[in-house]
């Protein structure tokens, strides 16, 4: 794998070039991290959400000499622009997929990569907000919940993406005191049903807790997308 970093003023571009897939990941500027607050043993430290850029993978597949390989793209979800190198162009299995005719000018693929990540990128739900009403909010989605979901998803939102313990989770959900183990696993279940319409997951850490994270309609994790390299027709990155 090579990598590449590139000072642009303030910031640092990173790029990556992994065969056929292409991708990039241009770091924001930098800046003086605060002071971790201390959490539970079984708690990880909240996510940075804007110091990070994460990378969405498109691979270039020939088509249709590579016609095994983006089957295998297609079960694993990832995304890919099939080089048509001769004969009828294949129609696209599923929203993850287009296709380009080569000899193809690096303009014109750029345009292709783009336009899927674009698409990609519009899946993205967004960060989820919760009022002290209980309405919890995802773009221009919400739901209202009951109130100790509501103070359960109040305390996930607040770590999205990091792990809470399920000592806070029962301290935050009953602050009285009263509650049994298996009251806790019956509202992280409902709260769960809840937010699926969202396109949010509440996950189960082993041992640990739980967190809250994005998901599509499926259930699966949702990567954030960047810009892309340019490439050229073979695949590589420029």
């Amino acid at each position: 794998m090579g990598r590449e970093h590139t000072g642009v003023g303030d910031t640092a571009l990173v790029r990556r070039s992994t065969g056929r897939a292409v991708t990039a990941a241009y770091a924001v500027p930098r800046r003086s991290e605060p002071a971790c607050e201390a959490v539970h043993p079984s708690e990880t430290n909240e996510k940075p959400t804007i110091r990070t850029v994460e990378v969405v993978k498109v691979s270039l597949v020939r088509w249709p000499t590579e016609s095994d390989r983006r089957e295998a793209l297609r079960r694993a979800g990832e995304p890919r622009l099939l080089l048509v190198e001769q004969g009828a162009p294949p129609v696209p299995v599923d929203h993850r997929e287009d296709w380009i005719r080569l000899p193809a000018d690096d303009v014109d693929l750029r345009v292709r990569v783009e336009a899927l990540r674009r698409r990609l990128g519009a899946e993205s739900p967004g960060t989820p907000e919760i009022d002290d009403d209980g309405v919890l909010r995802v773009g221009d989605r919400w739901v209202a919940l009951p109130p100790v979901e509501a103070r359960l998803a109040g305390v996930l939102v607040e770590r999205f993406g990091a792990v809470v313990s399920r000592e806070t989770l029962t301290r935050v959900g009953w602050p009285g005191g009263s509650s049994s183990r298996n009251a806790l696993d019956v509202h992280v279940l409902r709260l769960r049903r809840r937010l699926a319409p969202l396109r949010l997951a509440i996950r189960t850490v082993r041992s640990r807790g739980y967190l809250l994270e994005a998901a599509d309609g499926g259930g699966q994790v949702l990567a954030r997308t960047s810009v892309p390299t340019p490439v050229n027709h073979r695949g590589h990155a420029r």
